[in-house]
């Protein structure tokens, strides 16, 4: 049987990761990822937005623990592919909620968009005569 499967190509953290323990001991990370869900218009055939998404993560490895914390903060974006639990239930006000957990969740930490560095220029070595200037002990020839 096919498991339903939930791939949000750009969501963020919606916190830091948190370690925990259960009540038989066992530790765990779980941290949320916040995605938007989106259809095709039919009329205009363009995609359009219409809903967040919010997947708990849940991550049992306690050898990945290092390396996701110090690559997974608030704000990170990510890229999740998931198989998937749900559950709908009602918040504080009454209203019904669906709820996301993630199985066995593939996290891919996508490049932050970078700001426009200006172009470096090449190191150029100084001439002999211009090493020969400054007293460079290497400038002399032998």
């Amino acid at each position: 049987m096919n498991d339903p499967r939930i791939i949000i190509e750009k969501g963020r953290l919606t916190g830091e990761p948190e370690i925990k323990q259960t009540k038989t001991g066992k530790t765990l990370m779980s941290f949320t990822v916040a995605g938007n869900g989106s259809h095709k218009d039919k009329t205009t055939g363009e995609y359009v937005d219409d809903c967040q998404i919010f997947v708990r993560c849940t991550i049992w490895d306690t050898a990945l623990f290092p390396s996701m914390q110090q690559m997974l903060h608030k704000g990170t974006l990510v890229r999740l592919d998931t198989a998937f639990d749900y559950q709908v239930r009602a918040d504080r006000n009454g209203e019904p909620h669906v709820y996301f957990d993630a199985r066995f969740p593939e996290i891919s930490v996508l490049p932050a968009k970078s700001k426009q560095q200006p172009p470096q220029q090449a190191y150029q070595a100084p001439t002999a005569p211009q090493a020969a200037a400054n007293n460079d002990p290497w400038s002399t020839e032998f």
